[in-house]
């Protein structure tokens, strides 16, 4: 579980106790001093270097600058004019009061932690989520050659059997476990019925795993060690999707279909992700989303459930236009995929 049960609110302002009592960061001390002489009471002092730091948190994560101390100097010595209020700060046009709160402050699923602590994190949930997946494989094996017809990777009379590629039997075995919500709920129980769920991170993702969501995910800016930074393109807003093998080796540019997960607030995938694998094959999938859903670049799909038929409808399709041969490195025509 997390070391600390904390909103990103919380994590900073202990962050800001930590820079108050540091001699790297003098400002932090030195604001407070005179914002003291202004009147200005400790609670709201503190809550001014939080928004400062909040600013430069969002610059470094979700901007990808590196974290600058003059400038976080320079912010605090402004105070109480806080950055997006401030001419002279910032000079990064994005950092504006609805992005700063959106994406950090007000965010429930944003962690504070080290990197480090989000590999350890990542590293331990991941290893607890294949041995998971590994069991739900064997209660749904009766399942399996249907999602596998369902995606039009076998055709009667064959069966999961006759499928020899790794990388397919674990798309066509995450889509077992997710695409159906109802199927999904009772593989969910049947696991809790035939195993002793004493472990908080098994607990954890089992709850998790019943609000997995459907994502086609434009990644934007990979963080070393940790994941990327993404767009969902369903549902227009962005994140990071906390995946070290993707990080590795995707580029810029590259969507993926695939089902992500929330445990602890660290979105991770649930494996089996598809690569759209060329632009014709993206246009493609923008034509059947419109046709069958409404969508446009944007715009949320106007879809109850989103692990069920779209995702099956977009696997199929991406399927037949063959991301199962394409590596997560090298989409065809990158260049020409648009930034939607």
């Amino acid at each position: 579980m997390p070391p600390q049960n904390l909103t990103i609110r919380e994590r900073l302002g202990q962050t800001i106790d930590l820079h108050y009592e540091s001699e790297q960061f003098p400002n932090v001390r030195a604001a407070f001093e005179r914002l003291r002489l202004l009147h200005f009471s400790e609670v709201e002092i503190h809550d001014l270097c939080v928004n400062v730091l909040a600013t430069e948190y969002f610059r470094h994560i979700i901007r990808g600058k590196a974290f600058d101390e003059a400038t976080y100097a320079r912010m605090l010595q402004r105070l109480p004019l806080l950055p997006w209020d401030d001419a002279e700060i910032p000079e990064d046009e994005e950092v504006t009061e609805r992005n700063v709160r959106g994406a950090v402050l007000d965010n429930p699923h944003l962690l504070f932690e080290t990197t480090e602590e989000t590999l350890q994190r990542y590293q331990r949930l991941r290893a607890a989520l294949t041995r998971m997946h590994n069991k739900f494989v064997r209660l749904a094996a009766r399942e399996l050659t249907a999602s596998a017809y369902a995606l039009g990777v076998l055709n009667p009379p064959k069966t999961c059997a006759d499928i020899t590629d790794d990388n397919l039997l674990e798309v066509v075995a995450n889509h077992t476990i997710y695409a159906n919500a109802h199927r999904r709920a009772a593989l969910i129980d049947a696991y809790r019925d035939s195993n002793d769920v004493t472990d908080a991170d098994e607990a954890e993702l089992l709850d998790e795993m019943e609000e997995a969501r459907f994502c086609l995910l434009r990644c934007d800016r990979f963080i070393p060690d940790s994941g990327t930074v993404v767009q969902d393109m369903l549902r227009g807003d962005a994140f990071i999707l906390n995946d070290i093998g993707l990080a590795k080796a995707a580029i810029p540019g590259l969507i993926l279909a695939t089902e992500v997960i929330r445990p602890y607030g660290l979105e991770m995938s649930t494996g089996g992700a598809l690569v759209v694998p060329s632009m014709e094959a993206w246009d493609a999938v923008c034509k059947l989303l419109k046709e069958k859903y409404g969508w446009s670049a944007g715009k949320a799909c106007q879809i109850k459930d989103n692990t069920g038929e779209l995702a099956t409808r977009v696997k199929r399709l991406l399927i037949a236009q063959g991301s199962l041969g394409e590596s997560t490195s090298q989409p065809k025509n990158r260049k020409n995929i648009k930034r939607r």
